[in-house]
């Protein structure tokens, strides 16, 4: 099997996977009425502010997680 091939498979199962996400999402909210995710909504913003007041930099390490592996690629090939 070559790099094309291994490239070309993992894209078509990330695909797959996006397309399986989006029809659980529409399930979930044509089951849920409006009033229980406006809830839930609400709810996970608290959450967010939370987590954001013990971990402030978390978008930029984050971010810095995504990134290091690809400028370590860049290096070797170069």
């Amino acid at each position: 099997m070559t790099y094309t091939e291994i490239f070309i498979i993992g894209w078509n199962f990330n695909a797959l996977m996006f397309v399986i996400n989006l029809i659980l999402a529409f399930k979930v909210i044509s089951t849920v009425d409006r009033d229980k995710l406006s809830q839930e909504s609400e709810e996970l913003k608290e959450l967010k502010t939370e987590l954001d007041s013990y971990y402030p930099y978390r978008t930029y390490t984050t971010l810095l997680s995504y990134v290091i592996p690809f400028t370590a690629s860049f290096r070797i090939i170069y």
